[in-house]
């Protein structure tokens, strides 16, 4: 019997499981940390790295502030929604913040 492949993913479970971070494995399976990040968060782990491109998740600390912000029942919420928004977007951009302020804009689109 031929020995079962192991797959990209798996490698990167096992790694992470003997302690190893995730831009580590992404170096040694020569792929990106952030498909390692999302093939450990889809396994249930919570690495220690949050980028633009892993899952919205309990990793991601803008997807809950976000979350439900726009409304469009009527003209009145979808204006109010849009104003919330902007309001977020401006404190992202006064603190400097280019994570918040990429999901801002990805929201908006």
């Amino acid at each position: 019997m031929a020995p079962q492949r192991v797959t990209k993913a798996q490698r990167a479970i096992e790694l992470y499981r003997q302690g190893m971070g995730v831009c580590a494995i992404a170096d040694q399976l020569g792929t990106s940390p952030s498909y390692v990040a999302n093939v450990l968060i889809k396994a249930g782990y919570t690495p220690d790295y949050v980028d633009l491109y892993t899952s919205t998740g309990p990793q991601n600390p803008y997807a809950q502030r976000l979350a439900g912000v726009l409304r469009f029942r009527d003209e009145a919420a979808a204006r109010a929604s849009l104003a919330r928004l902007t309001e977020i977007y401006e404190e992202y951009r006064r603190a400097g913040d280019r994570r918040g302020i990429h999901q801002c804009q990805v929201l908006a689109l």
